[in-house]
This record gives structure tokens, sequence and C-alpha cells, in this order.
């Protein structure tokens, strides 16, 4: 699951803008409050079916001051949930992973994204219409008009539906959005506002004063031995495995985009003066684990998914996926690659229909994508659904891995962390719903 999911405007109608929008005056912050749920096909269990993503978000805006807080919980299939806080101010933007789940305790800043900017990517994602001369729409895609009472905006292939639209003096809001996605329904969302909190500004939060995000980690090559080599920090903290055989390099791992996996065959090449790429592996559907397979693919380059992925990603028109060579499998596939020995598992689970992972018995190695994400930091929190699905799995054949791999974040997930992980009591430590209290 990419770091740009989880932003809850990956799945609505990102930058529309109301037509123009009245200068607010209300001298204390106003906090709304909304539940929403989306129908994303790329980060559902099946995405050719997919069920509503649930989320929650807490906003508190200080029109005076030009500042913004928020705190967001998002709920994927598998028992994965986000707990993020977002601080905006003119300085740009403090990101915080209260769950520590993804992130552990680092905060991340992007000085672009400033109260004005963030602001006017919200304007038909967050349920509320500002009027606010410095907003304007400039678009030519960009259609807004009133139908009735509601006011409906079109833009980048979504279709907007703000209905119930209410006042709160000079600030419009709507107590409802349908958001639609070439005809089908991408998400649904229900607003309640909580207006004057009898506090003049927003305080900014400590957290803000006290970290700043660490720049991006460069693409790097660990040698494991064996013609096997772990490509690490691909794109958002991800982690690529490459094995090597008398066809070429497999690859495991795909992500996000061509551009990433362009980069990836690049430093292969570099470092170890072999070029060519006989296959290339993906552990499900998720868009951000299967937007780099089209370069290997158009290198030539064959397919080894589950069969559930792979009828999943026919839905997705992947380009050069019907010219390729393609070999799928149901539970468990083996391999032999120059001396290394590999396997497949397909596991069954809640999270992603045909999840797969990596095992390489001799090397007691095992890379897996969302079963588990541990920060770099190693923050320890509670096994989700999908971990201890994973450990059933672990156990029932008894597999003992000394060194995990994750596709995102860490990659020396050692039996000790996994095991802190899987005995971590679980902690209710904030006043918000529960994932299982977002169904609207």
């Amino acid at each position: 699951m990419k770091k740009h999911l989880l932003l809850i405007v990956a799945a609505f109608c990102y930058g529309c803008l109301p037509e123009k929008i009245p200068s607010l005056t209300p001298p204390d912050t106003v906090m709304f409050e909304f539940k929403w749920q989306a129908f994303d096909a790329q980060q559902a269990y099946d995405s050719r079916n997919p069920e509503p993503i649930y989320g929650w978000t807490r906003r508190y805006l200080d029109f005076d001051q030009k500042r913004l807080n928020e705190i967001q919980l998002i709920c994927y299939p598998g028992g994965i949930a986000f707990e993020l806080e977002r601080y905006v101010d003119s300085n740009g933007s403090w990101f915080k992973d209260r769950s520590g789940w993804r992130y552990g305790q680092e905060i991340l800043h992007a000085p672009a994204a400033t109260y004005v900017n963030y602001l006017q990517s919200l304007s038909s994602s967050s349920l509320y219409l500002l009027d606010n001369p410095e907003i304007t729409a400039e678009n030519e895609d960009l259609s807004i008009k009133k139908v009735g009472d509601n006011v409906e905006v079109s833009a980048r292939g979504y279709q907007t539906t703000f209905s119930n639209i209410k006042q709160l003096n000079d600030l419009r809001y709507a107590g409802s959005a349908q958001i639609l996605r070439e005809g089908r329904s991408k998400a649904t969302m229900r607003t309640t506002l909580h207006a004057s909190r009898n506090i003049p500004t927003l305080d900014t939060p400590a957290w803000v004063k006290l970290y700043v995000s660490s720049p991006p980690e460069p693409m790097l090559i660990e040698d494991l031995g064996n013609g096997v080599v772990l490509i690490k920090n691909v794109g958002d903290g991800r982690n690529v495995l490459a094995v090597l055989d008398d066809n070429g390099w497999w690859i495991f791992g795909a992500p996000l985009n061509s551009d990433l996996s362009l980069a990836t065959h690049t430093l292969l090449s570099e470092k170890t003066g072999q070029s060519s790429i006989a296959s290339v592996f993906v552990s499900h559907a998720h868009g951000d684990h299967i937007g780099g397979i089209a370069y290997y693919l158009e290198q030539g380059a064959s397919l080894r998914v589950s069969d559930s992925v792979y009828e999943q990603l026919l839905d997705v028109n992947i380009p050069f996926l019907k010219e390729a060579s393609i070999q799928t499998f149901s539970g468990v596939f083996e391999i032999q690659l120059g001396n290394t020995a590999i396997e497949l598992h397909e596991v069954s689970n809640t999270h992603a229909n045909g999840l797969s992972f990596v095992w390489l018995p001799q090397e007691k190695l095992l890379y897996q994508g969302d079963f588990l994400s541990v920060p770099n930091d190693e923050t320890i929190t509670p096994a989700m659904t999908i971990t201890h699905e994973l450990d059933a799995y672990l156990k029932r054949r008894e597999i003992e891995f000394t060194r995990m791999i994750g596709h995102h974040n860490h990659d020396m997930i050692t039996p000790a962390i996994y095991q802190s992980i899987l005995n971590a009591p679980e902690q209710r430590k904030n006043n918000y719903p529960s994932c299982s209290d977002l169904a609207l």
C-alpha cells in the first residue's frame, strides 16, 4: 500500500474546485467530523468486485491564522488500519503516523503543501465548499454547475454531487457527497459540523516543532550471496528482491511505475554487469505493487503470479500483458534458479485475493508484501489480522525464517521483532471510532 494512498484524496476528485468561494471570517476554530467510504479497486480484496474502504476524519480549521489540523482513521481489508495526523500552515504540511504501523515515529514534512494549496486540494473531497479569493479554478477540464439544490463537479474523470448544502456564517458545506468514476461509485461521505470551539487560534502541535523528516535514501543494492540481491529504497522506501539464473534476473516486486522499474533495472545492470530480465513476480494485484510490471514485460520478461492475481490483472489492462509469457499457480510454486531454490506461497487471507510470499528455504529468507510492515525505526505495534493469517500459515507449513524482508520499509525483520509484534497488546488510546463503527 503506497504512501500517497494514505491520503483520502487519492480515492476522490483530487484538485476539483468549486467555481468561486466568499471570504471566511469566523473568529473561532471550526471543527468538521465526517465518515466516508471509498470503492477503490486498486486497494480492494479483489479488484473485480471492490468492497468499501472506510474512513473517518476530524478536521479543525482556523481561518484567521490559516491553520489546519486533522486526524484520520482509514480502514483497509485485512484489518489494516492507519491512524494519521496532519498539521498545515503557511510553512507547509507535517504528517504523523499516530499508529506507528507504517512510519513509526518519523514526521514527514512537505514545504510546498501550504495551507492555501492543501485547502485547494481538499475542496471537493472533504464535503465543504469554501469561497476564498485565493482559490480559483483554472482547469479547462473542470465543470461546475448547480442542479436543483445540489452542486455537481466534474474533472479528471470523476463526477461529484454535493447535496444537503448548509451554511455557517460565510462557510458553506455539504452534508453528503456521492463520487463516481466512469459511472461507477467511488465514494460516499457524510459530515457533521461542530462550530465555535471558543479558542481564538489553533495551536501548533508540539510534535511539529520537534521533528523534521529525513531526506529520501538513495537506491542501494545488498548482495545476499548465491546470485540473490536486494534493491533497497525503491520509490517510497520499498524493497525489491532479485535472483539471477542462466536466463537473467528474476524480479520479485514491481512497485508504483515503470520509471522505478527502469531505475531498478539500471542499478542491477551497473552493479552486477547482468542486464537480462527473465521473469517478474508480484505478490498481489494492488495498484502500488503492479505499477511497474509493464516495463519488465516490454523487456521480454515472463510473468509469474497466482491464478487469482492474474485474473485481476486482466481486468486492469496492463500494457504488454497479453503478449507476455504467463505462468500462474495455485497454492505453492517451486523453481530452481541457479543454485537457489525458490518457493512462491499463496496464502488464504482477508487483505488481497491471491496474495503470495517468496520463500528461499536454503537461506531461510522470506520476502513479503503487505502481510507485515515494520517501520525502519522498529516501532512495535500490535499485529493486524493479515499478520496473524500469515503466522497461522507459517506454523502450518513449519516455515521458520531467520530474516524477513518487507516490501514496505524494514528489510531486516528478525524472529524477535516478529514475535514482539505478534505479542504486542491492543491499545485503545484514542477517543474516536474504531473501524467497525464506520459503515455508512
